[in-house]
């Protein structure tokens, strides 16, 4: 916003003054108590009266007791006309020596907007969905076979929490001295399990470790007959592997506590190789 001020010395006889910017061919007089301005307006704008009684040194104002084309949002037009009681605002004054002060206060235009600037940023990380089932075939020592069934999901980024169904059957040496019996082992294992990622790429070596139960069923044979005893277990894991794109390699280390049925131990690695379902790039 800006302001201008015109200044008109009052006289009791009809006057004018020099045109000025926005407000201009102003005119005076005095009519009993009231001071009557006449002025053109050429722009809209916020109109205000001051006054001044000691030849413009200080000005009273903006004056209260006015009337017409003064106040907000004055459209532009000519002969606009303002009406000032002077004597029922400010007493005994004289009018005839008054100096009045219009100030017109338009809206300055809006400064134009610097053009935006374009900021080059890096992509940010894709990441991977958080759900996602890992299947998985193997082989543990002693020998046998294993298959891994682990649905899990991504708390964080890199940490994932899953539950893990994994099927292994064993076949530890169980030969007698005679070399007549032949024992076997299968292990089903359900527990919770956590893994974190050591990276977010398409190739994340990851470390992890689970614990719960261990249910084993052995099995053993000779020339006699079978005898089969049950047994649960709880037990640790713990293992380490890669993640490329899809497909999964680990190496697990299954610590099982207490013995079998026969008596026999049922720790045992595992080593395994598959690929998940979901869990892919976003």
């Amino acid at each position: 916003m800006y302001r201008l001020a015109i200044i008109v010395i009052f006289c009791s006889v009809l006057g004018t003054v020099a045109a000025q910017e926005h407000a201009s061919n102003i005119r005076t007089r005095v009519s009993d108590e009231q001071l009557i301005i006449y002025y053109d307006l050429s722009e809209k704008a916020d109109i205000e009266v001051h006054a001044s009684f000691d030849g413009g040194e200080t000005f009273q104002g903006p004056l209260l007791n006015v009337i017409g084309a003064v106040g907000n949002d004055i459209l532009p037009e000519s002969d606009k006309v303002v009406v000032w009681n002077g004597i029922s605002e400010l007493g005994d004054v004289d009018l005839h020596s008054a100096i009045i002060k219009i100030v017109a206060t338009t809206e300055q235009p809006p400064e134009p907007e610097p053009p935006p600037i374009a900021i080059e940023r890096e992509p940010s990380p894709q990441g991977h969905k958080p759900f996602r089932v890992d299947l998985c075939l193997g082989m543990p020592v002693p020998l046998g076979g294993l298959l891994l069934v682990e649905p899990k999901f991504a708390v964080i980024p890199n940490l994932s929490v899953g539950l893990k169904l994994e099927a292994a059957v064993l076949a530890p040496d169980l030969y007698g001295p005679a070399q007549s019996e032949v024992g076997a082992q299968v292990i089903v294992s359900p527990f919770l399990t956590v893994d974190y990622h050591l990276s977010s790429g398409n190739i994340r070596p990851f470390v992890g470790a689970g614990g719960g139960l261990y249910m084993i069923t052995a099995a053993r044979a000779d020339f006699g007959g079978t005898v089969a005893a049950s047994t649960n277990n709880f037990g640790a894991m713990g293992r380490a592997g890669l993640e490329i794109n899809r497909f999964r390699f680990a190496v697990s280390y299954n610590f099982v506590a207490g013995e079998d049925g026969f008596g026999n131990k049922a720790s045992y690695v595992g080593i395994n190789l598959g690929a998940y379902l979901g869990g892919g790039r976003r």
